[in-house]
């Protein structure tokens, strides 16, 4: 016999109604299917009369036959024989057995109707009556086919309070939503309702329904053991800033149902308000991406201190092993409570990159000692000024002679007196001679002797032996060529930088910390020019809020920098310095486009040279207007 239906319970977590056709499921708790929580089974008090009933019929089905039954149906003799006690006592058995099948009949009917009746008046007492819906034609019910009178009546179910409360269907979840989707943003209706969240049936629905009352019954509809009725309204979030919540701490039941949230307008997202659409097209489109905010207390104790002193501190014991000399820089500056920095530039003249391994095991060592032990044998050295650290590359200031050989970059409409002109203008030139300086070119049929300071002569490396990576020439020194790019230094870093992102930052967070977080992210190193940062009054332990969704890292960057005064730089070695945004703007950098890709023409602010031979051009500018020009 198939199970029947006994009652309905609902999931006090999801609110969806569960059918229960088993009597021994009463009083367990079980699994709500859809949202696994945890559900008891309670039988109304109209049900549970017929349950014992129910249990009683399903036994004596179960039941075997008698023998007594069996037996009659033996096939009689084929011709009579007289009434005799043995015939008397087999038809007995007969007339007994049928009493009982008919006994049976009647209380599995019996049964049926008392379940029917029970599910129709818990189905009337859970399910909320018909929605008449304004403008729709008014049919006498009389007329109505059944699969039509069946459908309207069970109408979307409105989302109540109640379930919101608790979550069910119809609920907001801005907790969730709070982390995808910025502020000012409503969620999308799903793929399965392409028309718009309604509270109400739309006439478009009861066209639908009516234009073919018997479609239904033309279909073979499976009946599952266990229903699970769900609407199909989508959830609606409501605006809120997520720097103003505690994610921590928040209360999702009461979340959008506070005075500001109650003032913020919900409207779908084809209905936008027109105030709220004319007020976000005036906004800057840094402040669209992000809310940044600075903590009002950024008053820092870095800022009076003394590096020197600091780095004396002794520590017991200070064992590393394989560890990045950016994370090793990190360490100490974090044990001495002073910001360490490092530019590309230096690391790239050591002949190292910042993901470079160092390795350390001391006892009873000061920090300013631990430092030496690890950047002496890198050519590199440890300064201070004030309350910072600034590493270095050794002996940069020392002054050589040294002779490039250029022969292979010479051409018919290129000589090594062209080159040396170059030099002068592109690299370092408050440093040459005629405006000032030391340096000092002179020039052979096949190439150039020049004196400089040794810092000045890792740039002039570094310019020649990009041409010829840039040409696929091999190079002339013994410099590492992966630490070497030769494509321009913004396309080096494009596809990183190019990639969505999303972060939100709602407690108060160190810089420090939001950059490390950043670096890890977009798989680059990121070097944080900490004295520039200084004059901005902003340091490692400066705190800061921010929020960013599904934007490209390069849009991200701009719109949590900019509003603290600071900006970002591709930088040797496929690498992202942080600085201030009057040195992105200002200070000049060097770099090489290929002439076949080149659009852009000379202004004020850019030295431009194109050099036909080598089919290149090499542009000398500020970091922003590089940007520009790769933007054309």
């Amino acid at each position: 016999m198939s199970a029947v239906e006994l009652f309905k319970v609902t999931c006090v977590t999801c609110q969806a109604k569960l059918s229960v056709r088993d009597a021994a499921l009463i009083g367990e708790i079980v699994a709500c299917p859809r949202c696994e929580s945890m559900v008891l089974v309670e039988a109304p008090a109209a049900v549970s009369s017929t349950i014992p009933l129910i249990n009683h019929v399903e036994k004596l089905v179960d039941q075997p036959a008698s023998p007594a039954l069996e037996s009659s149906q033996v096939d009689a003799p084929a011709a009579e024989a007289p009434a005799s006690a043995e015939t008397a006592n087999v038809k007995v058995p007969m007339a007994a057995a049928s009493s009982k099948v008919i006994l049976w009949w009647i209380a599995y009917f019996a049964i049926g109707a008392s379940a029917t009746t029970a599910f129709l008046v818990l189905r009337q007492q859970v399910e909320p009556e018909p929605t008449v819906v304004a403008g729709s034609e008014d049919v006498n019910p009389a007329e109505k086919q059944p699969s039509q009178i069946a459908e309207e009546s069970t109408p979307p179910l409105k989302p109540t309070e109640e379930n919101a409360s608790k979550g069910g269907p119809g609920s907001r979840s801005p907790g969730m939503t709070s982390l995808k989707k910025p502020s000012s943003e409503l969620e999308d209706p799903p793929q399965s309702s392409p028309t718009p969240p309604s509270t109400e049936p739309s006439e478009e629905l009861v066209t639908k329904e009516s234009a073919n009352p018997t479609e239904s019954l033309t279909q073979d509809i499976p009946s599952p053991k266990l229903v699970v009725e769900s609407p199909d309204e989508p959830r609606i979030a409501r605006k809120f800033d997520p720097l103003r919540y505690d994610l921590e701490q928040m209360d999702l039941t009461n979340l959008g149902t506070t005075d500001e949230a109650e003032q913020s307008t919900t409207s779908l997202p084809n209905q936008p308000p027109a105030e709220e659409v004319e007020a976000w097209d005036k906004q800057d489109p840094a402040e669209k991406l992000a809310v940044v905010r600075l903590s009002d207390d950024n008053s820092t104790q870095i800022a009076t201190r003394s590096a020197e002193p600091q780095l004396e501190y002794a520590v017991p014991s200070l064992t590393l092993k394989d560890m990045p000399i950016t994370d090793f820089l990190d360490l100490i500056g974090s044990l001495a409570g002073v910001p360490i920095s490092v530019s590309p530039i230096e690391l790239q003249m050591a002949g190292i990159s910042p993901s470079k391994r160092v390795s350390l095991d001391a006892q009873e060592i000061r920090l300013d000692e631990a430092l030496a032990k690890v950047l002496g044998p890198l050519h590199l050295d440890a300064t201070t000024d004030g309350p910072q650290v600034v590493i270095v590359r050794e002996a940069a200031s020392r002054i050589r002679k040294i002779d490039y050989p250029i022969d292979d970059l010479l051409g018919a409409q290129t000589t090594a007196e062209d080159f040396g002109e170059w030099i002068e203008k592109l690299v370092a030139p408050e440093t040459w001679a005629n405006a000032g300086g030391i340096g000092k070119i002179t020039a052979t049929p096949t190439g150039l002797s020049i004196e400089q300071a040794q810092g000045v002569h890792y740039q002039i490396l570094f310019f020649l032996e990009r041409i010829r990576l840039s040409k696929q020439m091999p190079l002339r020194s013994r410099f590492p060529a992966r630490l070497l790019v030769a494509k321009t230094l913004g396309l080096a870093i494009a596809d990183r930088v190019s990639a969505p992102t999303t972060f939100t930052f709602t407690h108060e967070t160190p810089l420090a910390e939001v950059f490390r977080y950043w670096q890890s992210e977009m798989g680059l190193a990121v070097l944080v020019d900490w004295p520039a940062l200084a004059n901005a009054n902003l340091w490692p332990d400066s705190r800061i809020t921010c929020s960013i969704t599904n934007e490209p890292w390069h849009a991200a960057l701009d719109a949590v920098l900019t509003p603290l005064g600071l900006g970002w730089r591709a930088s040797p070695g496929g690498t992202i310095q942080i600085t201030s945004q009057a040195i992105v703007d200002i200070e000049p950098v060097l770099d090489i486009y290929p002439a076949n890709q080149w659009q852009a023409t000379a202004n004020g602010e850019a030295i431009v040279i194109q050099d036909p031979a080598n089919e290149l051009v090499y542009v000398r500018a500020s970091a922003e207007v590089h940007r520009k020009l790769l933007d054309r």
